[in-house]
């Protein structure tokens, strides 16, 4: 009976199709209020999917254990690129422009709105009870 409770907790790590990817970045946006372009989002889908198409779906040495973890760590890190280079462009202006401010947004729902990650968790894992 252990043995069957540990299995139940363990669920194998079952690799995204592209549209899977490409559905649950859409469904980030929109909740984030549409931070990214459908282009933008696109392109996202396809780099996250190529590239951890081609590694096997590791994270550094280890097998991926939940890609829409890793999903929401790939926006918030392209966010964070698109901040830098903002930055970067402005010269040492300190003024916050519009999209920087569209941007935080996106962050702050990325990391503040977990109860709401969960349902799209439930919703694309079929558990609509928990």
């Amino acid at each position: 009976d252990n043995d069957n409770v540990n299995s139940e907790k363990r669920k194998r790590f079952t690799a995204p199709t592209y549209d899977d990817v490409l559905n649950f970045m859409i469904e980030i946006n929109g909740l984030a209020k549409n931070v990214f372009t459908h282009d933008r989002l696109i392109t996202e889908s396809k780099n996250f999917f190529n590239h951890y198409e081609s590694v096997g779906w590791v994270v550094g040495r280890a097998k991926m254990k939940d890609w829409h973890a890793a999903i929401r760590k790939w926006l918030n890190n392209s966010v964070k690129f698109e901040k830098q280079n903002i930055k970067s462009h402005q010269n040492g202006n300190t003024k916050i422009t519009q999209r920087e401010q569209q941007l935080n947004q996106y962050r702050q729902h990325i990391y503040n709105d977990d109860d709401q990650l969960r349902d799209i968790q439930r919703k694309l894992s079929g558990n609509y009870n928990t």
